[in-house]
């Protein structure tokens, strides 16, 4: 007995000073910067970090904090704890002018359970190989492998397509992103794998579907938002739920892509090459043995998987948000119909159009930089130890792009938070390109597919206001608010119908 009452004597004197030693460096290792010129940033706690300040717009908390710390934050994320680049001048000198050191892509644990790997060009870090991938995508998405089937040709083929189905719909509240996500997933099947789909298509039908229903579950999206930062939580069954629904969606769609890369691979002509899939296989045939281990068929299947999913969904959301602010601002789409009847009139819509309709590029534009789609773009990571305005960033670090605060800084726009397409016209009247507006982001990870996605904004918006005029539903008692969507991958607008009817 007198051994076990001195034994918890000791113990009790051990557990006096081991647990608040133990606390003490956790604390410490908590408020130790890593380095003296490391990023400023919120303190947040041990374990949970800077969660308990996250508000339900994510946004809005960075752009607060931005106010605080400057154009350089540091956030410590349980998940992953994040550099916040909050300025066009820290964007660019990072991603442009430091762009080797600031290319690199961490893990994104969703993306990575989804597909095992990280091949492909979304998903892969920076290096000789990613190199590869993204000079054959940049030497065809220029359109130097299609002649004749550039990707004017081929929206504009599709934009008839979608009118003619639209004019059997006039009159009816529709979805109208529904009918916009079959357009944009069949002009990406075109220049991918060169087929266009029927609408009545069962394999098209599932695609279209499982692309929305991944984007657009508010509930879903907010659920598999909190497991990503902070991974505990799915062990709550709604969260754990609802990341299971969502990777079994984007399973599924991996599938059907498979299918129809499968099928091009087995009708490849080397001597009729007319889409990505064509022009991969194409240099495959034609590498030497170091390039061919680098252009593989999985390679292949991995890029025809983030081409479907980035081609779908940002040019059909932005439009979508176009058509909503449309209803919003009814005024805007009298005056591009006003330059539509002066310079298009009955003709069909194309590129060249553009220069004449100043008015139409800058609500486009306006629509970009209003409603950012990926507000804080694709995580970069440092590839090596990086300085940057006097900061200290280590190698490994995740980097984000506040691209949503570039477009919402009053130094850079006059009353931000107003739709205001005359900001991106000139005194002479001319429309010009701001480089502000960051959509597509800067750098050698520059969006793959902005010269198509570009052609298929203005034209799709174009062809629907030269044969439509818009209204809202006249069931609904409101439209819905425009400072509202659900952040699911991409920024998308909440559900809405609108009513067409034949000018």
């Amino acid at each position: 007995m007198a051994v076990l009452a001195y034994l918890n004597v000791v113990f009790s004197q051990i557990y006096s000073w081991i647990i608040p030693a133990i606390i003490g460096i956790v604390v410490y290792r908590w408020l130790r910067k890593p380095h003296p010129n490391f990023p400023p940033g919120p303190l947040g706690f041990p374990v949970v970090g800077v969660i308990p300040y996250v508000s339900k717009n994510m946004v809005d908390t960075i752009f607060e904090w931005r106010k605080t710390y400057g154009p350089i934050i540091f956030a410590r994320f349980p998940a992953n704890p994040t550099v916040f680049l909050n300025t066009y001048e820290t964007i660019q000198e990072a991603f442009s002018k430091q762009s080797i050191k600031f290319s690199g892509r961490p893990i994104m644990p969703l993306l990575y359970e989804v597909t095992n790997d990280t091949s492909g060009i979304i998903m892969k870090d920076y290096g000789h190989e990613w190199k590869m991938q993204r000079k054959l995508g940049n030497k065809v998405f220029r359109g130097f492998l299609f002649g004749d089937r550039g990707f004017e040709t081929i929206v504009q083929e599709e934009a008839k397509l979608v009118i003619q189905q639209l004019k059997k719909k006039v009159d009816e509240p529709i979805h109208f992103n529904v009918e916009l996500s079959k357009a944009t997933a069949n002009v990406i099947s075109m220049v991918v794998i060169g087929r266009r789909f029927d609408e009545d298509d069962t394999q098209f039908k599932a695609l279209v579907e499982g692309s929305e229903k991944t984007m657009g579950d508010p509930k879903d999206a907010l659920l598999v938002q909190m497991s990503m930062m902070f991974p505990i939580t799915r062990f709550i069954p709604p969260v754990g739920n609802a990341v299971k629904r969502t990777i079994k969606l984007h399973l599924d769609i991996l599938d059907l892509m498979h299918d129809f890369v499968v099928e091009r691979q087995n009708n490849f002509n080397s001597e009729n090459i007319k889409c990505f899939v064509d022009a991969y296989l194409f240099q495959q045939q034609n590498s030497n043995p170091k390039e061919a281990a680098v252009f593989t068929k999985h390679e292949l299947h991995s890029l025809v998987k983030d081409l479907y999913f980035a081609g779908i969904e940002t040019s059909s959301h932005t439009l979508s948000w176009a058509f909503l602010i449309l209803l919003h601002y009814p005024e805007c789409g009298k005056q591009i119909q006003t330059e539509i009847d002066n310079i298009i009139s009955e003709d069909e819509p194309g590129l060249n159009h553009r220069e004449s309709m100043p008015y139409t590029c800058a609500f486009i534009q306006e629509v970009l930089r209003f409603r950012t789609i990926v507000p804080y773009g694709v995580p970069r990571m440092t590839s090596v130890d990086a300085e940057l305005n006097g900061c200290y960033i280590p190698k490994g670090t995740t980097v984000m792009a506040n691209i949503w605060g570039v477009h919402n800084d009053p130094k850079n726009w006059t009353n931000p938070e107003k739709f205001d397409p005359l900001r991106h016209i000139d005194d002479n009247g001319k429309f010009f390109l701001s480089p502000k507006v960051m959509s597509f982001s800067v750098g050698q990870r520059r969006c793959l597919g902005e010269l198509l996605a570009r052609s298929e904004l203005f034209i799709f918006l174009v062809a629907t206001l030269q044969n439509f005029n818009i209204s809202k539903d006249p069931t609904l008692d409101k439209l819905p608010i425009l400072d509202d969507g659900v952040m699911s991958g991409v920024y998308v607008p909440l559900e809405y119908k609108l009513v067409l009817t034949c000018r």
